[in-house]
């Protein structure tokens, strides 16, 4: 019998690509896939396009609802979504997959019997034409709890969640006010990994991510604005970094292993002394491995924005 796999995607104003990345979804081979969208307040033609397939497809559902932003748009899903299918993902509106992405992910995540699985893979960046960019294999990536933190760096787009691991999510809603320092993809990294769960990672990609002038996310961000990215950890995202580990210690209470309690309370700790500070300052637990961000995050530290 197939797999079943219940997709999760969420639209904005992506009248342009959005019918490609839906084919590419429901062409997934070796797979039953359930589609289901919410559109975030599109005001083109986003959401007449996901009412006609909805009408052509039984396993495509649609709702559509107020601007709240794609991270909160994307857990409103995933707290509707039963638990009666074997695994899930997320999909963002303008990419296009490969038709064995989920078949691939899934043979990779049995391979594994940890209670909490999450798959991730590598991406081939292309532009509007789909002319391939680059790949980013995540090189140098470090997949702990406190590297996370510093810089997560996975992309939700090519996730794959296992039941045990997409309930345990349901258990907690970053919509609320103290959840907001997250986006849905690095609630379900961190959350895999403070829980002893496992990730298993492809470097190689069954996905094209599509980079245009509208796209949300960081992939293939000029030089200058990925620096202003790293920088806005003492603007924008001042103390994060501390709000995350906050919300871990306090939701998945009961669920954390030893090493991420140990993290979460070292972070936690670190603005009440000076010696506290100076000792995250060169702690090697949350280091990315990411040269120009770990050293933007040893001032980050020290003046106590981390």
């Amino acid at each position: 019998m197939k797999p079943s796999v219940l997709v999760l995607m969420s639209t904005y104003n992506g009248e342009a690509y959005v019918a490609e990345q839906i084919d590419s979804i429901l062409n997934q081979k070796h797979v039953n896939v359930t589609l289901s969208i919410r559109d975030d307040g599109s005001t083109d033609n986003t959401y007449a396009i996901l009412q006609d397939y909805a009408g052509r497809h039984s396993n495509v559902t649609v709702q559509t609802g107020d601007n709240i932003g794609y991270a909160a748009s994307f857990w409103t899903l995933l707290l509707q979504a039963s638990n009666d299918y074997s695994f899930y993902a997320f999909s963002d509106q303008d990419d296009i997959w490969d038709d064995t992405k989920l078949a691939s992910a899934i043979y990779a995540l049995e391979q594994h019997d940890e209670q909490y699985r999450l798959y991730a893979c590598a991406l081939r960046v292309v532009d509007e034409q789909l002319i391939e960019q680059y790949i980013n294999a995540f090189p140098r990536l470090k997949p702990t709890l406190g590297s996370a933190i510093t810089r997560p760096r996975l992309s939700g787009c090519t996730m794959v969640l296992n039941p045990a691991l997409f309930s345990l999510c349901q258990s907690y809603d970053i919509r609320q006010p103290d959840g907001k320092c997250l986006a849905h993809d690095v609630a379900v990294y961190l959350t895999t990994l403070a829980c002893g769960g496992k990730l298993v990672f492809s470097p190689k990609s069954y996905i094209r991510l599509r980079r245009h002038a509208k796209t949300v996310t960081g992939h293939g961000k000029s030089v200058f604005k990925r620096a202003a990215t790293v920088l806005d950890i003492f603007t924008a995202r001042r103390r994060e970094a501390y709000h995350q580990a906050e919300f871990l210690r306090k939701h998945l209470d009961g669920y954390l292993s030893a090493e991420a309690l140990d993290i979460l309370d070292t972070i936690l700790a670190y603005p009440t002394s000076i010696k506290k500070t100076f000792s995250l300052c060169f702690d090697k637990r949350i280091k990315c491995q990411v040269r120009s961000v770990d050293l933007v995050n040893i001032f980050a530290v020290l003046f106590r924005c981390y």
